[in-house]
Protein backbone atom coordinates (compact mmCIF):
# COMPACT_ATOMS: atom_id res chain seq x y z
CA UNK A 1 0.00 0.00 0.00
CA UNK A 2 1.78 3.37 -1.02
CA UNK A 3 0.39 6.83 -0.99
CA UNK A 4 0.06 8.26 -4.33
CA UNK A 5 0.81 11.84 -5.79
CA UNK A 6 -2.50 13.12 -5.61
CA UNK A 7 -3.21 12.20 -1.71
CA UNK A 8 -4.83 8.48 -2.43
CA UNK A 9 -4.28 5.33 -1.27
CA UNK A 10 -2.86 2.20 -3.93
CA UNK A 11 -2.57 -1.64 -3.13
CA UNK A 12 0.04 -3.36 -5.46
CA UNK A 13 0.79 -6.59 -5.85
CA UNK A 14 4.81 -8.30 -6.44
CA UNK A 15 4.64 -10.12 -9.78
CA UNK A 16 7.21 -12.28 -9.40
CA UNK A 17 8.07 -12.83 -12.98
CA UNK A 18 8.40 -9.35 -14.07
CA UNK A 19 10.43 -7.97 -10.16
CA UNK A 20 7.61 -4.97 -10.08
CA UNK A 21 4.64 -4.17 -8.20
CA UNK A 22 1.76 -4.51 -10.46
CA UNK A 23 -1.39 -1.81 -9.08
CA UNK A 24 -4.43 -3.80 -8.18
CA UNK A 25 -6.63 -0.98 -6.46
CA UNK A 26 -6.95 2.53 -5.81
CA UNK A 27 -8.94 4.34 -3.12
CA UNK A 28 -9.65 8.19 -2.45
CA UNK A 29 -7.59 8.95 0.86
CA UNK A 30 -9.99 11.54 2.29
CA UNK A 31 -12.41 8.60 3.01
CA UNK A 32 -9.60 6.58 5.00
CA UNK A 33 -7.24 9.18 6.77
CA UNK A 34 -5.65 6.14 8.41
CA UNK A 35 -5.28 3.91 5.87
CA UNK A 36 -7.55 1.02 4.26
CA UNK A 37 -8.33 -1.02 7.29
CA UNK A 38 -8.48 -3.59 8.59
CA UNK A 39 -7.02 -5.60 5.43
CA UNK A 40 -6.53 -9.19 5.75
CA UNK A 41 -5.45 -12.23 3.37
CA UNK A 42 -7.95 -14.67 2.61
CA UNK A 43 -7.19 -18.29 3.42
CA UNK A 44 -6.72 -18.88 -0.10
CA UNK A 45 -4.08 -15.97 -0.79
CA UNK A 46 -6.56 -14.60 -3.73
CA UNK A 47 -7.81 -11.91 -2.17
CA UNK A 48 -8.09 -9.63 0.66
CA UNK A 49 -10.61 -9.07 3.62
CA UNK A 50 -10.81 -5.05 3.83
CA UNK A 51 -12.94 -2.08 5.37
CA UNK A 52 -13.82 -0.38 2.53
CA UNK A 53 -16.38 2.61 2.28
CA UNK A 54 -16.68 2.72 -1.63
CA UNK A 55 -19.71 4.11 -3.13
CA UNK A 56 -21.27 4.04 0.89
CA UNK A 57 -21.49 6.10 4.10
CA UNK A 58 -20.60 3.25 6.36
CA UNK A 59 -17.69 1.31 6.41
CA UNK A 60 -18.30 -2.19 5.37
CA UNK A 61 -16.62 -5.22 4.87
CA UNK A 62 -15.65 -6.50 1.24
CA UNK A 63 -13.32 -9.13 -0.51
CA UNK A 64 -10.91 -7.52 -3.21
CA UNK A 65 -10.06 -10.22 -6.07
CA UNK A 66 -6.37 -9.22 -6.17
CA UNK A 67 -5.98 -10.60 -9.61
CA UNK A 68 -8.73 -8.50 -10.98
CA UNK A 69 -8.90 -5.51 -8.49
CA UNK A 70 -12.82 -6.46 -8.43
CA UNK A 71 -14.12 -5.60 -4.86
CA UNK A 72 -17.48 -7.50 -3.41
CA UNK A 73 -19.19 -6.77 -0.35
CA UNK A 74 -19.10 -9.61 2.48
CA UNK A 75 -20.92 -8.06 5.02
CA UNK A 76 -22.44 -4.86 6.36
CA UNK A 77 -24.78 -3.01 9.45
CA UNK A 78 -26.98 -0.42 8.51
CA UNK A 79 -26.16 2.13 10.56
CA UNK A 80 -22.90 1.08 12.11
CA UNK A 81 -19.09 1.33 10.68
CA UNK A 82 -16.59 -1.91 10.98
CA UNK A 83 -15.22 -1.93 14.44
CA UNK A 84 -11.35 -0.40 13.66
CA UNK A 85 -10.66 0.86 17.11
CA UNK A 86 -7.76 -1.81 17.26
CA UNK A 87 -6.28 0.23 14.58
CA UNK A 88 -5.05 3.09 16.87
CA UNK A 89 -5.36 0.75 19.93
CA UNK A 90 -3.87 -2.56 18.99
CA UNK A 91 -4.84 -3.97 22.90
CA UNK A 92 -8.69 -3.90 21.30
CA UNK A 93 -10.09 -6.50 19.42
CA UNK A 94 -9.99 -6.65 15.89
CA UNK A 95 -12.72 -5.99 13.44
CA UNK A 96 -12.95 -9.82 12.09
CA UNK A 97 -13.15 -12.87 13.93
CA UNK A 98 -11.54 -15.69 12.48
CA UNK A 99 -11.32 -19.54 12.51
CA UNK A 100 -8.13 -20.99 14.60
CA UNK A 101 -7.64 -23.92 12.19
CA UNK A 102 -8.93 -22.66 8.56
CA UNK A 103 -8.00 -19.23 8.67
CA UNK A 104 -11.99 -18.59 7.45
CA UNK A 105 -14.26 -15.82 8.49
CA UNK A 106 -16.22 -16.30 11.30
CA UNK A 107 -18.00 -13.34 12.51
CA UNK A 108 -17.65 -9.27 12.22
CA UNK A 109 -17.50 -6.52 14.80
CA UNK A 110 -19.50 -3.14 14.31
CA UNK A 111 -19.77 -0.68 16.76
CA UNK A 112 -22.31 1.90 17.65
CA UNK A 113 -23.67 3.36 20.94
CA UNK A 114 -22.08 -0.55 21.88
CA UNK A 115 -20.54 -3.48 20.10
CA UNK A 116 -22.67 -5.75 17.59
CA UNK A 117 -21.11 -9.09 16.11
CA UNK A 118 -22.14 -10.73 13.05
CA UNK A 119 -21.83 -14.20 12.57
CA UNK A 120 -21.22 -15.40 9.26
CA UNK A 121 -20.63 -18.67 10.16
CA UNK A 122 -23.57 -21.13 11.37
CA UNK A 123 -21.86 -22.86 13.97
CA UNK A 124 -19.92 -19.72 14.92
CA UNK A 125 -23.35 -17.92 15.92
CA UNK A 126 -24.58 -20.68 18.26
CA UNK A 127 -21.33 -20.45 20.03
CA UNK A 128 -22.07 -16.13 19.93
CA UNK A 129 -25.22 -16.94 21.68
CA UNK A 130 -24.33 -18.45 24.63
CA UNK A 131 -20.81 -16.41 25.12
CA UNK A 132 -23.07 -13.46 24.96
CA UNK A 133 -25.03 -14.75 28.41
CA UNK A 134 -21.42 -14.79 29.78
CA UNK A 135 -21.58 -11.00 30.84
CA UNK A 136 -23.67 -7.91 29.92
CA UNK A 137 -20.43 -6.14 28.51
CA UNK A 138 -19.36 -6.47 25.00
CA UNK A 139 -16.99 -9.48 23.89
CA UNK A 140 -13.73 -8.86 23.57
CA UNK A 141 -10.75 -10.89 23.58
CA UNK A 142 -11.81 -14.20 22.14
CA UNK A 143 -10.28 -17.33 21.50
CA UNK A 144 -10.69 -21.25 21.06
CA UNK A 145 -9.02 -24.82 20.78
CA UNK A 146 -9.04 -26.04 17.11
CA UNK A 147 -11.68 -28.29 17.45
CA UNK A 148 -13.91 -24.62 18.14
CA UNK A 149 -15.46 -26.78 21.27
CA UNK A 150 -13.54 -25.16 24.12
CA UNK A 151 -13.44 -20.88 24.03
CA UNK A 152 -11.70 -18.25 26.47
CA UNK A 153 -13.91 -15.28 26.30
CA UNK A 154 -13.02 -11.45 28.15
CA UNK A 155 -15.80 -8.95 28.03
CA UNK A 156 -15.29 -5.31 27.68
CA UNK A 157 -17.32 -3.54 30.93
CA UNK A 158 -17.81 -0.21 32.20
CA UNK A 159 -17.32 -1.22 35.78
CA UNK A 160 -15.84 -4.65 35.56
CA UNK A 161 -13.52 -4.44 32.38
CA UNK A 162 -11.71 -8.12 31.41
CA UNK A 163 -13.85 -10.66 33.34
CA UNK A 164 -12.81 -13.51 31.15
CA UNK A 165 -15.06 -16.90 31.09
CA UNK A 166 -14.54 -20.40 29.74
CA UNK A 167 -16.72 -21.82 27.87
CA UNK A 168 -17.29 -25.69 26.43
CA UNK A 169 -20.00 -25.51 23.70
CA UNK A 170 -20.45 -29.50 23.63
CA UNK A 171 -21.49 -29.08 27.29
CA UNK A 172 -22.90 -25.92 27.53
CA UNK A 173 -20.64 -25.03 30.97
CA UNK A 174 -18.97 -22.14 31.51
CA UNK A 175 -17.26 -20.61 34.59
CA UNK A 176 -15.27 -17.13 35.59
CA UNK A 177 -11.67 -17.87 34.71
CA UNK A 178 -10.66 -14.05 36.37
CA UNK A 179 -11.81 -10.49 36.89
CA UNK A 180 -8.72 -8.42 35.37
CA UNK A 181 -9.36 -6.51 38.46
CA UNK A 182 -10.68 -7.73 41.31
CA UNK A 183 -10.39 -5.33 43.84
CA UNK A 184 -13.03 -2.90 42.37
CA UNK A 185 -17.01 -3.19 43.42
CA UNK A 186 -18.83 -3.06 40.04
CA UNK A 187 -21.53 -2.22 42.08
CA UNK A 188 -19.89 1.20 43.18
CA UNK A 189 -18.62 2.51 40.24
CA UNK A 190 -20.41 4.68 37.77
CA UNK A 191 -22.09 3.41 35.00
CA UNK A 192 -20.88 5.00 31.37
CA UNK A 193 -24.47 5.92 29.82
CA UNK A 194 -24.56 6.79 26.10
CA UNK A 195 -26.37 10.25 24.90
CA UNK A 196 -27.04 11.98 21.77
CA UNK A 197 -26.76 15.20 21.57
CA UNK A 198 -27.35 17.86 18.79
CA UNK A 199 -24.62 20.13 17.82
CA UNK A 200 -25.77 23.79 16.69
CA UNK A 201 -25.76 22.89 13.05
CA UNK A 202 -27.97 20.11 13.36
CA UNK A 203 -25.47 17.50 13.25
CA UNK A 204 -26.00 14.52 16.15
CA UNK A 205 -22.75 13.97 18.42
CA UNK A 206 -22.94 10.66 19.75
CA UNK A 207 -21.32 10.86 23.43
CA UNK A 208 -21.27 9.35 26.78
CA UNK A 209 -21.97 10.73 29.80
CA UNK A 210 -20.80 9.24 33.55
CA UNK A 211 -22.33 10.52 36.19
CA UNK A 212 -21.21 10.25 40.07
CA UNK A 213 -23.05 7.00 41.95
CA UNK A 214 -25.24 8.58 45.14
CA UNK A 215 -25.12 11.88 44.30
CA UNK A 216 -28.06 13.99 43.07
CA UNK A 217 -27.09 14.67 39.07
CA UNK A 218 -28.17 18.19 39.50
CA UNK A 219 -25.90 20.90 38.79
CA UNK A 220 -22.66 19.19 38.98
CA UNK A 221 -18.98 20.17 38.50
CA UNK A 222 -18.79 18.90 34.75
CA UNK A 223 -15.54 17.54 33.25
CA UNK A 224 -15.10 17.18 29.93
CA UNK A 225 -13.07 14.63 28.66
CA UNK A 226 -11.88 14.87 24.94
CA UNK A 227 -10.21 12.41 22.88
CA UNK A 228 -7.65 12.93 20.87
CA UNK A 229 -6.55 11.77 16.76
CA UNK A 230 -9.14 13.27 16.02
CA UNK A 231 -9.57 10.35 13.92
CA UNK A 232 -10.81 8.04 16.79
CA UNK A 233 -13.32 7.68 18.89
CA UNK A 234 -14.41 7.66 22.28
CA UNK A 235 -16.59 4.10 23.00
CA UNK A 236 -18.36 2.43 25.93
CA UNK A 237 -16.29 0.65 28.24
CA UNK A 238 -13.76 1.20 31.24
CA UNK A 239 -12.05 4.81 31.66
CA UNK A 240 -10.39 4.87 34.76
CA UNK A 241 -10.05 8.66 34.71
CA UNK A 242 -13.91 9.08 34.28
CA UNK A 243 -13.92 6.76 37.10
CA UNK A 244 -11.42 9.28 39.07
CA UNK A 245 -13.67 12.29 38.45
CA UNK A 246 -16.71 10.41 38.79
CA UNK A 247 -16.05 8.83 42.16
CA UNK A 248 -15.23 12.65 43.68
CA UNK A 249 -18.61 13.87 42.92
CA UNK A 250 -17.89 15.24 39.06
CA UNK A 251 -20.18 14.72 36.18
CA UNK A 252 -17.99 13.27 32.93
CA UNK A 253 -18.83 13.82 29.94
CA UNK A 254 -17.06 12.36 26.36
CA UNK A 255 -18.38 13.96 23.13
CA UNK A 256 -17.42 12.50 19.80
CA UNK A 257 -17.23 15.68 17.72
CA UNK A 258 -17.60 15.96 14.15
CA UNK A 259 -13.93 14.40 12.49
CA UNK A 260 -14.16 11.62 14.91
CA UNK A 261 -14.04 8.31 13.12
CA UNK A 262 -16.83 5.03 13.79
CA UNK A 263 -19.73 7.02 12.65
CA UNK A 264 -19.84 6.82 8.61
CA UNK A 265 -17.35 8.57 5.97
CA UNK A 266 -19.24 12.29 6.24
CA UNK A 267 -19.13 12.67 9.74
CA UNK A 268 -15.04 12.04 9.57
CA UNK A 269 -15.17 14.14 6.57
CA UNK A 270 -16.84 17.18 8.31
CA UNK A 271 -14.30 17.68 10.17
CA UNK A 272 -11.74 18.75 7.87
CA UNK A 273 -10.60 22.39 8.07
CA UNK A 274 -12.95 22.98 11.40
CA UNK A 275 -10.25 22.01 13.74
CA UNK A 276 -10.30 24.96 15.77
CA UNK A 277 -13.89 25.83 14.51
CA UNK A 278 -16.41 23.57 14.19
CA UNK A 279 -14.70 21.06 16.73
CA UNK A 280 -14.55 23.16 19.16
CA UNK A 281 -18.40 24.27 18.65
CA UNK A 282 -19.63 20.44 19.10
CA UNK A 283 -17.26 20.50 22.31
CA UNK A 284 -19.01 24.00 23.56
CA UNK A 285 -22.41 22.23 22.28
CA UNK A 286 -22.18 19.15 24.70
CA UNK A 287 -21.39 21.20 27.87
CA UNK A 288 -24.29 23.50 27.00
CA UNK A 289 -26.17 20.42 26.56
CA UNK A 290 -25.50 18.89 30.24
CA UNK A 291 -26.35 22.32 31.62
CA UNK A 292 -29.69 22.45 30.19
CA UNK A 293 -30.31 18.84 30.60
CA UNK A 294 -29.52 20.00 33.95
CA UNK A 295 -26.37 17.94 34.97
CA UNK A 296 -23.50 20.23 34.95
CA UNK A 297 -23.12 23.69 37.28
CA UNK A 298 -22.03 26.40 34.45
CA UNK A 299 -19.93 27.92 36.97
CA UNK A 300 -18.06 24.59 37.70
CA UNK A 301 -16.93 23.21 34.17
CA UNK A 302 -13.11 21.82 33.22
CA UNK A 303 -11.45 20.19 30.46
CA UNK A 304 -9.36 17.43 30.17
CA UNK A 305 -8.09 15.22 27.22
CA UNK A 306 -5.09 13.79 25.08
CA UNK A 307 -2.46 16.91 24.16
CA UNK A 308 -3.89 16.69 20.53
CA UNK A 309 -7.23 17.34 21.93
CA UNK A 310 -7.53 19.43 25.12
CA UNK A 311 -5.24 22.41 23.66
CA UNK A 312 -7.02 22.48 20.22
CA UNK A 313 -10.35 22.58 21.37
CA UNK A 314 -10.14 24.87 24.46
CA UNK A 315 -8.05 27.94 23.69
CA UNK A 316 -7.61 30.70 26.16
CA UNK A 317 -9.38 33.07 23.50
CA UNK A 318 -12.35 31.89 22.17
CA UNK A 319 -13.08 31.09 18.61
CA UNK A 320 -14.19 33.92 16.58
CA UNK A 321 -16.73 32.18 15.21
CA UNK A 322 -18.18 31.74 18.93
CA UNK A 323 -20.87 33.93 19.41
CA UNK A 324 -20.98 33.44 23.40
CA UNK A 325 -18.95 32.06 26.00
CA UNK A 326 -19.16 27.83 26.77
CA UNK A 327 -20.25 28.57 30.01
CA UNK A 328 -22.33 31.20 31.93
CA UNK A 329 -22.34 34.90 31.31
CA UNK A 330 -20.56 35.38 34.90
CA UNK A 331 -17.54 33.25 33.72
CA UNK A 332 -16.93 35.14 30.45
CA UNK A 333 -13.83 36.70 31.29
CA UNK A 334 -12.55 33.92 32.63
CA UNK A 335 -10.20 31.37 30.99
CA UNK A 336 -9.33 27.91 31.73
CA UNK A 337 -5.88 25.94 32.00
CA UNK A 338 -5.42 23.05 29.79
CA UNK A 339 -4.77 20.39 31.97
CA UNK A 340 -4.82 19.60 35.87
CA UNK A 341 -2.00 19.48 38.45
CA UNK A 342 -1.15 16.55 40.00
CA UNK A 343 -1.26 18.18 43.70
CA UNK A 344 -3.42 20.08 45.34
CA UNK A 345 -1.40 22.76 46.67
CA UNK A 346 -0.31 23.59 43.77
CA UNK A 347 -1.64 26.86 41.82
CA UNK A 348 -2.12 25.02 38.36
CA UNK A 349 -5.57 23.53 39.03
CA UNK A 350 -8.49 23.12 36.84
CA UNK A 351 -9.98 26.18 38.32
CA UNK A 352 -11.33 29.52 36.81
CA UNK A 353 -8.24 31.73 36.16
CA UNK A 354 -7.60 35.79 35.16
CA UNK A 355 -4.26 35.15 33.68
CA UNK A 356 -3.14 33.68 29.91
CA UNK A 357 -3.12 30.32 29.38
CA UNK A 358 1.05 30.55 30.49
CA UNK A 359 0.67 32.70 33.40
CA UNK A 360 -1.84 30.72 36.20
CA UNK A 361 -2.94 32.63 38.76
CA UNK A 362 -4.86 30.98 42.12
CA UNK A 363 -8.81 31.98 41.92
CA UNK A 364 -10.00 34.47 44.27
CA UNK A 365 -13.41 32.70 44.64
CA UNK A 366 -14.19 32.16 48.70
CA UNK A 367 -15.35 28.84 47.68
CA UNK A 368 -13.02 25.75 46.92
CA UNK A 369 -13.22 25.47 42.88
CA UNK A 370 -13.50 22.23 41.18
CA UNK A 371 -12.68 19.23 39.87
CA UNK A 372 -8.53 19.01 40.97
CA UNK A 373 -7.07 15.60 42.07
CA UNK A 374 -7.29 15.79 45.76
CA UNK A 375 -6.73 13.03 48.38
CA UNK A 376 -8.93 10.54 48.76
CA UNK A 377 -9.08 11.01 52.66
CA UNK A 378 -10.16 14.47 51.61
CA UNK A 379 -13.72 13.99 50.22
CA UNK A 380 -16.41 12.17 50.39
CA UNK A 381 -17.84 9.55 47.52
CA UNK A 382 -21.26 10.57 48.56
CA UNK A 383 -21.23 14.52 47.96
CA UNK A 384 -20.15 16.60 45.63
CA UNK A 385 -16.88 18.57 46.23
CA UNK A 386 -17.22 21.42 47.33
Amino acid sequence: MATTAEGDLELSRWDAATGALDPVARFAGGDSPLGVYPMEVTPDGAGVWLGSNRGSDRLRLARLDLATGEEHEVDSHPSYDLDTRAQVFPALPAPLIRCRRTGELLGVRYLGARQVIHALDPQFAAVLENLEKLSDGDLAALSSDESGRRWVAAFTHDRDPGATYLYDHTTGESRLLHRARPHLAPESLAPMRPVSITSRDGLTLPSYLTLPVGVPASRLPLVLFVHGGPWTRDSWGYHPAAHLFANRGCAVLQVNFRGSTGYGKAFTRAGIGEFADKMHDDLIDGVRWAVDQGYADPDRVAIVGAPTAATRHWSASPSPRTSSPPLSTSSASRTWPTSCAASPTSSNRCSPTTGSRTSVTRPTRSRRPTCWPVPRSAVSTRSAPR
